[in-house]
C-alpha cells in the first residue's frame, strides 16, 4: 500500500507519530539530527508494516513538519534546478530547459513547493537563488496562464502567485540571491533575500504598466519598502528601469560584482560561510528579520492581485 498526499493520510500520521516525538524537541543542532534519524526510522517501520509513505505524505503527516528530501523522495521540478551541498547550502537555479528563466503558471506552483520543501528539510542551512544564462528572470509565457479574459482565470493565477511570494518570505533559513543578470519581472524574488549580490550590469524593471495592468503581484510592496514610497511609485508607475548600481546606492543590494558568474561565486562563498553557524541561529535570525515583510506581503498581495486582475479585465 502506498500512502500519498491524497490517500489515507491519518494512517501515515499515526505511524509517524508513534515513532517521532518531534513536538518535544527544541531547535538545536543535536535535536535536528535526532529528528532526522527518527524520521528515517519511522519510514523503515512503516515499510516493515507494508506501508510505503511518499515524501509529500511524510511532510504533511509529521509533527512540526518534515521533508521529502530527508526520506530520499525529493520532488522533481521542471522549471528550475535544486541541489544541496554536503554542508547544507541549497542552490535553486531558475532556468527554462537549461537557459534563461521564463516564468510560467507551473513555475509559481513549483517555486512555492520548493520553498516549503527547503524550509522543512533539517539538513538545509542556507538557500541561494540564482538565474541561468544572462538573465535572472528573462520573460513570462502568458500562454501557460490559461484564459485571462475570465475572472476565474485571474483568481487561479493570483492564488499561485500569492503562494509563491508568501512561501519565499516564509523560508526558514537565510536566503542569498545571486543576480547574474537582468530581472525583467518579479525582481522581488531577489530583493526578498537576506543578502543580495548582483552583477553591476544587471537591471530591474516591472512590465505591468506597459500592458496597462496595475503592478500588484508583490513588487509594489517590496519596492516601496526598499526604495522609499515615492521613488518606488515613480519607477513602477512609469515602468522605469532600475540599474543594479542604483539599487546598490539605495541599499537594496549588498555587493556588486563585475559579472554574473562572479555574483554567483560570491553568493556561494557567503552561503557556505553562513552554513558554518548553528542551525538554530540561522533559522532564528531569518525568522526575526522577515516578520515585517511577511506581514506587509500578506496584506499587500491580497489586495494587489485583485487590483491587477480588475485592471487587466477592464482593458
Amino acid at each position: 500500500m502506498c500512502i500519498g498526499p491524497d490517500a489515507t493520510l491519518f494512517k501515515a500520521r499515526a505511524f509517524i507519530a508513534a515513532h517521532i516525538k518531534a513536538r518535544n524537541f527544541y531547535m538545536t543542532d543535536q535535536n535536528v539530527m535526532s529528528r532526522r534519524d527518527m524520521l528515517r526510522k519511522s519510514v523503515t517501520a512503516a515499510a516493515a508494516a507494508g506501508l510505503s509513505i511518499t515524501g509529500a505524505a511524510l511532510a504533511a503527516a509529521t509533527p512540526n513538519g518534515a521533508m521529502s528530501m530527508v526520506a530520499g523522495a525529493k520532488r522533481s521540478y521542471k522549471t528550475f534546478a535544486l541541489r544541496r551541498s554536503l554542508d547544507g547550502v541549497v542552490t535553486l537555479t531558475l532556468n527554462t530547459q537549461g537557459s534563461a528563466f521564463i516564468l510560467t503558471l507551473d513555475a509559481y506552483e513549483e517555486l512555492a513547493a520548493a520553498f516549503v520543501e527547503v524550509s522543512l528539510d533539517p539538513d538545509s542551512r542556507v538557500l541561494v537563488i540564482e538565474g541561468a544564462g544572462d538573465y535572472f528572470i528573462k520573460d513570462v509565457d502568458f500562454k501557460t496562464f490559461g484564459d485571462l479574459s475570465r475572472s476565474l482565470g485571474w483568481l487561479e493565477v493570483a492564488a499561485r502567485g500569492r503562494r509563491m511570494i508568501q512561501s519565499l518570505i516564509d523560508v526558514d533559513i537565510p536566503v542569498v540571491a545571486a543576480v547574474n543578470g537582468p530581472a525583467l519581472l518579479h525582481s522581488e524574488v531577489a530583493f526578498l533575500a537576506d543578502v543580495v549580490i548582483s552583477a553591476e550590469n544587471a537591471w530591474f524593471e516591472d512590465p505591468h504598466m506597459h500592458g496597462n495592468v496595475a503592478p500588484g503581484d508583490g513588487i509594489h510592496v517590496v519596492w516601496q519598502e526598499l526604495f522609499g514610497i515615492n521613488r518606488a511609485r515613480s519607477y513602477l508607475m512609469l515602468s522605469k528601469r532600475l540599474s543594479a548600481v542604483d539599487a546598490h546606492t539605495f541599499g537594496a543590494i549588498a555587493e556588486l560584482t563585475a559579472s554574473g558568474d562572479q555574483a554567483k561565486a560570491r553568493a556561494a562563498e557567503i552561503a557556505h560561510e553562513l552554513a558554518k553557524k548553528p542551525a538554530a541561529t540561522l533559522r532564528a535570525a531569518r525568522y526575526v528579520m522577515t516578520r515585517r515583510f511577511s506581514r506587509l506581503l500578506a496584506e499587500g498581495i491580497a489586495l494587489g492581485w485583485y487590483g491587477e486582475a480588475i485592471s487587466a479585465l477592464a482593458r
